[in-house]
């Protein structure tokens, strides 16, 4: 009966049990994000300290775990309340948060996607420039120098002066300013953009299993740990040509963003307890999001480089799903 009770408890939302006060479930809504906002943290680190990315294997292995997780972690809590949903209110709430959240991804990557694109564009076009504009003789250039421009090369030549020729010089030049191109890329701004809405969007999404039940709440940080890790180990890889001080900065504010995000949606999205059919919208929003993120971008950029498929990466979707089941039975 003790244990009965327990379940039930750990079922029903957190500010049913005992009138636990919007500001305590916020607490607590932000106590768990702290757990996947670390591991976000330590993966950010990770390429900052040792100054090498991990292997493609490795990262491919690590997004398919993390789909399996995220795809339990829909099945084990959001799913069961969307299929309680009984009046017509309800699911017109299901059909509108799904649509809406469908929406609202599609049309990010679009958008993030063009800028990127340009992004790459105006850096291409840059390099491009630096690599084939010429460097004419001038006073204090390369003529100058070499007491002016091809007669000083004769003149110089004819002393028996050891020089290099005006052609490899400026191939030299070239080659120096295509290399400083290179190294100063612009920042990530689409990508990381990208990647402070997922943050934003999985603390609202700790905040709403939270309100949903207590033990949904401690599973969704859990599922979470795996999909932020490795998000904050791609988005420090891809800024690894800026400065230190930007990269740190670029990576810290990920877990602060989740952190933040999990404290407001734990203080607004307790409120929809009072209203089963905006507890229900937000659900299916949720759901949409997470399906969205593990077909449309773990999925597919582990299959991106197209390369054959591997049984052991592949594997990885599977021991994720299981790992989460019988995860989630410890918190029943």
């Amino acid at each position: 009966q003790i244990c009965e009770e327990m379940e039930m408890e750990a079922s029903i939302p957190l500010s049913a049990q005992g009138g636990a006060s919007r500001e305590e479930v916020a607490a607590m809504s932000f106590e768990l994000a702290l757990i996947p906002s670390l591991t976000m943290l330590v993966g950010g680190m990770y390429p900052v300290i040792t100054s090498k990315p991990p292997g493609k294997r490795l990262t491919y292995a690590l997004q398919h775990l993390a789909a399996g997780i995220l795809l339990c972690a829909v099945a084990q809590e959001l799913m069961p309340t969307l299929s309680a949903a009984k009046s017509q209110t309800e699911l017109a709430a299901i059909v509108i948060g799904f649509t809406l959240a469908v929406a609202v991804m599609v049309s990010l990557e679009h958008l993030l996607g063009d800028l990127e694109e340009e992004e790459e564009g105006d850096a291409e076009e840059g390099e491009g420039a630096a690599m084939h504009t010429p460097l004419l003789p001038s006073e204090g250039g390369v003529g100058a120098q070499a007491g002016g421009g091809i007669a000083g090369d004769f003149g110089r030549a004819s002393s028996n002066t050891p020089v290099r020729s005006y052609a490899a010089q400026s191939r030299q030049l070239h080659e120096k300013a295509a290399q400083a191109e290179r190294d100063i890329q612009p920042f990530p701004w689409p990508f990381a953009a990208a990647v402070y809405i997922d943050c934003m969007m999985d603390g609202l999404l700790i905040g709403l299993t939270l309100v949903t039940s207590q033990s949904a709440g401690w599973f969704m940080s859990l599922a979470l740990c795996v999909e932020m890790g490795f998000l904050g180990l791609l988005f420090s890889t891809s800024t690894t040509s800026q400065p230190l001080m930007r990269r740190l900065l670029a990576n810290v504010m990920g877990p602060v963003i989740l952190s933040a995000s999990s404290l407001v949606g734990g203080l607004v999205v307790n409120s929809l307890t009072n209203s089963p059919a905006s507890l229900v919208g937000c659900t299916s929003f949720g759901t949409a999001a997470l399906l969205y993120m593990v077909c449309e971008e773990l999925l597919v950029a582990a299959h991106e480089s197209g390369q054959d498929h591997v049984w052991w990466i592949d594997l990885q979707v599977y021991i994720g799903f299981m790992f989460s089941l019988v995860l989630s039975k410890a918190f029943e």
